[in-house]
């Protein structure tokens, strides 16, 4: 075609010249052939323009395809973490055996994957146990190391946290990773960090890789692994979990190459390229496709076309760009068609009308075609030659390839004669030279127990079908042992006459991966064992929720057997909302990718079979397989766990309640102690003081001997009072108080009361007034102590209250009975219009050694203990004592007693009370506001 087109450029241009050669002669004709010249670009430009946009959008479906299958690639690279994430999860322990025995094929189907290895949290304490536990595995120079400046490995500095590399697959070839300190790098201790407290999967921006021995950039992705049960909900539970991480260290080109591979792409070429760039990393180091020591910015065409797409790669976002230049003119044939059309046509009536004046130009014009001919022959000379040097170089490749192989390959005619044997496959069968293996047969090759097999079975299906594949041993001459192979055997043929000439064959020693096998098949049955005997419930179900498996644990817990939740959804297992919840977790996962449940302990409630709803530990862990997903559930039932915290965490309450009892109760022994000594001290002083004076001044006058006998007196009596209290109180306390109970007219103890106080009164010039009330019932109570609260009730009155004064006492039946007890209840109360209480002491004033602050200057003089003493009285008869009072205008207390006593009460009258009535907190003041009877006064 290329031809064509330039033999008609050289018509075209021949054309053009003798008809300007003719001047005006050919004026009609060279307007006719512009005319029709014009017509043929216009065709061509409009061609062009069609398979151009036709070109561009073929070229954006391949990218498409190319980068789809690049983030397929990424996601399966990835996947293989969380595998060994979940695979950690599910682990008591995991030991570098078997990490290895887990990871083994990942690298075959995983070609990016340089290493995957295993990151433990080593601190500053535990370092020289780890590196010793590590060299006791074989390891004997195992150290924690970190890499200078230079590339070289020294010991690592000493670090609060270390996070060495420990296990380490495959070993060969990243040997100098083991022991590697990631936290010496401030790069990779960051995404340490990120992983740790987001509790996902976090990849570094790019690295050059410490095993890297090629020329390309490589990345990190680490998976914490937290302790197994441990609470991962915040930061810090998740910091205070970690035990370390699984990191996968991956090359960019070749992941990229693998997934194209297994998308069943082919490299790009030509002119088309991949742009990789890790946005979320820092100007001047985003490019991932070039080579270290590259220039970041890389030249693309102007004219060229692109596609480019976004991914999430381990929290960071990767855009891929695929470039290719735009078509060249000289490959697009349609619009060199419409042109040529054009052109030919034009060509043709030009020459028709010329013909007779054109013979000399087409014989230039043959001339110019036959030469552009032998131009193209001479070209496509060339490019045979270069293809012919470029087979001559893939042979050699091939060649190398087959020389350099880990597996046997070897070649040998129908009698065994030994053609060829690469290196590795001498070294396997023991031989140092390909002339030691020339001087034996094929057959010697073979293990003698496989060698009649091999005569009888093998070699007639090589020579009938071209092929055989199977297991089959090969004899070590060095020790006489043998190795299983797996071996691929095919005839080979002669090239003219296609008959068969012998056998060749690509064996690869399956030693190793019979014995990972035979561990996996171990590691199988163990798990299942495990899994079978769990007392926890695993259940694992597929994408759409329903059940594919159901151990016993899970049996014991839901009351199912497997074979009724088997195949049913998952759903079955839950009560509301977490049933309703459940397909909405599922689809949103499906949808955006997004993780809620996942990875994560929840407390959630699940539905027993007998209907009963119950707690229980919940956690997901989800495993990829080669075309689905499946989610592993491990359930814990919490009934009793739930139980004990509730116990715990009652009587907690209880022992923080008793423990600030027991610090009241100190506090109020310190102050009672103290109050009681100052007390005590204050009237013997007094005494002691007139008492000496009297025997130093024995003449003295008798009037003035009289007024110190009268506070000897007075003093004495004081004294025998706050002792009477003192003791009362001590009484109550413990329990030996002598009550004698009866049953007590009311107005009878008012009046007793008000009788043993009169003198006080009259002194004063106080009125006591009675305020009578009819059906007022008696009560069953101790009637000297119901005299002893009156009586004190009544002295704080006449103490408080101004001459002239006047003090009321009333008793009357409550229309209500007590709400607690459901018993009638009678109330009585003392007023007087004195000084009044303040409204912030109303809790005081019933507290031991405590009176009300006044700004009377001949405050009354006592002991505190009357109030406390009448409230304990009150209390243990079953009633409430309180006060209402305002400043100026006087207080009113009042008190209760039931009618009737509780049955708690003894009914022997000489014995003590039962302690258990006593109220626990004897402090216990009750106001205005806490007491039923008085909820609807006004102050």
């Amino acid at each position: 075609m290329f031809g064509v087109n330039n033999i008609l450029r050289g018509l075209r241009i021949a054309e053009f010249a003798h008809a300007v050669r003719a001047k005006r002669r050919y004026i009609f004709v060279a307007l006719l052939a512009a005319w029709g010249i014009s017509l043929s670009i216009m065709a061509f430009a409009a061609v062009r323009g069609t398979e151009r946009d036709r070109f561009q959008n073929e070229f954006a479906l391949k990218a498409s395809d190319r980068v789809a299958a690049l983030d397929a690639g990424i996601e399966s690279h990835l996947a293989v973490l969380h595998s060994l994430q979940s695979f950690f999860s599910a682990s008591e322990q995991v030991t570098r055996e078997e990490f290895g025995v887990f990871v083994h094929n990942e690298f075959t189907t995983h070609p990016g994957i340089q290493a995957l290895e295993w990151i433990p949290l080593v601190t500053a304490e535990e370092r020289t146990n780890f590196e010793a536990s590590v060299r006791a595995e074989g390891f004997s120079d195992f150290q924690i190391v970190e890499r200078q400046i230079l590339g070289d490995m020294t010991p690592a500095r000493n670090r609060v946290e270390h996070f060495p590399v420990s296990f380490v697959e495959p070993y060969i070839g990243n040997e100098v990773a083991l022991g590697f300190d990631l936290a010496s790098s401030p790069a990779r201790l960051a995404s340490l960090r990120e992983a740790r407290d987001s509790g996902r999967a976090v990849a570094t921006q790019r690295v050059v890789l410490v095993q890297e021995i090629e020329d390309q950039f490589g990345f990190l992705v680490f998976v914490p692994i937290y302790e197994k049960n441990a609470p991962v909900s915040t930061i810090e539970q998740r910091r205070n979990s970690l035990i370390g991480f699984v990191l996968g260290a991956f090359r960019v080109r070749d992941l990229v190459g693998g997934a194209w591979a297994s998308a069943g792409l082919m490299p790009l070429t030509g002119d088309s390229e991949l742009f990789l760039f890790d946005r979320s990393a820092p100007e001047g180091s985003q490019t991932l496709s070039i080579s270290p020591g590259e220039p970041e910015v890389r030249a693309t065409p102007a004219e060229s076309f692109a596609f480019t797409s976004f991914a999430g790669v381990g929290g960071r976002t990767w855009e891929a760009t695929v470039t290719t230049s735009q078509p060249s003119l000289l490959i697009i044939w349609q619009p060199w068609s419409a042109l040529l059309a054009g052109l030919s046509l034009t060509g043709l009536v030009v020459a028709y009308v010329l013909s007779a004046v054109q013979r000399e130009s087409r014989t230039q014009l043959l001339v110019d075609q036959r030469t552009h001919e032998l131009s193209e022959m001479n070209q496509q000379l060339e490019e045979e030659i270069i293809d012919r040097s470029r087979a001559q170089q893939e042979e050699r490749r091939v060649l190398s390839i087959i020389e350099h192989s880990p597996d046997f390959i070897g070649m040998a005619d129908m009698e065994g004669r030994i053609k060829f044997i690469n290196e590795a496959g001498l070294a396997l069968v023991g031989l140092s030279k390909i002339e030691d293996a020339q001087t034996r047969s094929m057959f010697d090759f073979i293990f003698q127990d496989d060698l009649p097999i091999f005569r009888s079975q093998i070699l007639p299906v090589v020579a009938e079908s071209t092929f055989w594949e199977g297991e089959i041993r090969f004899r070590n001459f060095s020790d006489d042992s043998y190795t299983p192979m797996r071996a691929s055997i095919f005839s080979t043929l002669d090239p003219a006459t296609g008959a068969t000439t012998g056998f060749a064959t690509v064996s690869q020693d399956v030693t190793q991966r019979k014995a990972v096998e035979d561990a996996l098949r171990e590691r199988e049955a163990r798990l299942r064992g495990v899994v079978e005997s769990a007392v926890n419930g695993i259940i694992t179900i597929d994408e759409s929720g329903d059940v594919e498996s159901f151990n016993p644990g899970a049996e014991v817990i839901f009351g199912y057997p497997a074979a009724e939740v088997l195949g049913q959804n998952v759903k079955m297992l839950m009560p509301e909302p977490y049933l309703t919840e459940h397909d909405g977790y599922l689809n949103a996962y499906k949808t955006t990718g997004e993780k809620k449940i996942i990875g994560q302990d929840r407390e959630v409630f699940g539905l027993r079979k007998d209907g009963i709803v119950f707690p229980l530990d919940l956690s997901i862990s989800e495993v990829d397989l080669l075309n689905r997903k499946l989610y592993t559930w491990i359930i814990r039932d919490a009934t009793e766990r739930k139980a004990l915290e509730r116990e715990i965490e009652e009587y907690t309450k209880s022992l923080e309640k008793a423990y600030e009892e027991l610090q009241t109760l100190d506090k109020m022994k310190d102050e009672f102690m103290s109050t009681v000594s100052h007390e005590l001290r204050t009237p013997l002083t007094s005494i002691k003081g007139a008492a000496e004076f009297l025997l130093n001044y024995q003449d003295e006058d008798p009037s003035v001997q009289a007024e110190f006998l009268t506070i000897i007196d007075n003093e004495s009596d004081r004294l025998t009072r706050l002792i009477n209290d003192v003791l009362d109180l001590a009484r109550m306390e413990s329990g030996s108080m002598q009550w004698r109970m009866s049953d007590v007219d009311l107005n009878s103890v008012i009046e007793t009361a008000i009788d043993s106080t009169h003198a006080l009164t009259v002194l004063k010039g106080l009125t006591v007034e009675i305020i009578p009330s009819e059906d007022v019932p008696t009560v069953n109570a101790d009637p000297d102590r119901l005299v002893q609260v009156l009586t004190n009730l009544l002295s704080n009155s006449i103490k408080f209250t101004p001459s002239g004064g006047l003090i009321q006492v009333q008793a009357r039946l409550l229309p209500v009975p007590d709400p607690e007890t459901r018993t009638e209840m009678v109330e009585i109360r003392v007023s007087d219009n004195g000084v009044g209480i303040p409204a912030d002491e109303f809790g005081k004033i019933f507290n031991r050694f405590q009176q009300v602050r006044t700004s009377l200057s001949d405050r009354p003089q006592g002991t505190g203990l009357g109030l406390p003493i009448s409230k304990e009285i009150v209390e243990y008869l079953g009633g409430a004592i309180w006060v209402e009072s305002e400043l100026g205008k006087g207080s009113t207390f009042f008190f209760t007693v039931p009618v009737e006593q509780s049955p708690i009460q003894p009914d022997d009258e000489s014995a003590g009370p039962d302690t258990s009535t006593i109220p626990d907190e004897i402090d216990k003041t009750i106001g205005v506001e806490q007491h039923p009877a008085v909820a609807d006064s006004t102050t």
